[in-house]
């Protein structure tokens, strides 16, 4: 027999939350793109440079979701949701301080899994106890749709208008609203633990996709888009 779903009862103050901290998920999640010159011209990156950040960043970001979906299952949601949050904000707010392309591969590597950290669990809370799934699920949606469109504005603005260095200053909004995030979630139950068979699947899941990114030639197009021309 299923047991009653413990959750706390939905509000929307918590929807709009995290819709929002969704936005800023995204926004870090996509930060690096817009500064892809600006960092080939400061660091001496070539094509295949690029190619191998953007590598690490799909496998961090993305690949490792089904794992980070394991361990909320095993966790507060909340709790994960908001560390995820706090560590994107932290490592992607200080890759304007990157000295070398090691250290900004580290940065951005940390970044993203805390991005993978976010998704899963704040996806689940987002809909937990909702009747109306849809509408709660649309509007987290639109948040990290509209943490996409910010972020080529904002990067480029802080670049151009007070330098690399000072994106430090995006650290500042994620970590507010993570410990927001993590007040406002302090009720949560604890989660059930997933099968055996479930859990596999999503390690599976996880670590597939490596065996195509470390081919000869799969990094590259894991991490390549487009030609692009040389800086002048």
């Amino acid at each position: 027999m299923p047991t009653p779903d413990p959750s706390p009862r939905p509000s929307h103050s918590r929807m709009l939350l995290l819709a929002l901290a969704h936005a800023l998920s995204d926004f870090y999640a996509t930060a690096f793109t817009p500064l892809v010159e600006t960092f080939r011209s400061l660091l001496g990156l070539s094509l295949t440079g690029v190619s191998a950040i953007g590598a690490a960043v799909g496998i961090f970001g993305s690949m490792m979701q089904p794992l980070m979906g394991i361990w909320g299952d095993r966790t507060r949601r909340g709790a994960m949701a908001a560390a995820g949050l706090a560590v994107s904000a932290v490592f992607i707010g200080l890759i304007g301080l990157a000295s070398d392309v090691v250290v900004l591969t580290l940065l951005l590597s940390a970044g993203s899994l805390g991005v993978a950290t976010f998704h899963p669990s704040s996806a689940v809370l987002v809909v937990r106890g909702h009747a109306r799934r849809g509408t709660a699920m649309g509007l987290y949606m639109t948040g990290g749709t509209l943490g996409l469109a910010l972020a080529p504005w904002a990067t480029t603005r802080i670049v151009k208008g007070l330098g690399l260095p000072w994106l430090w200053l995006l650290v500042l909004p994620g970590v507010a609203l993570a410990v927001w995030l993590w007040a406002a979630t302090r009720d949560e139950p604890a989660s059930q633990p997933t099968g055996r068979t479930l859990q596999v699947a999503a390690v599976l899941a996880a670590l597939a996709p490596l065996f195509v990114v470390f081919l000869p030639g799969g990094g590259v197009r894991a991490g390549a888009g487009p030609p692009q021309a040389a800086p002048r």
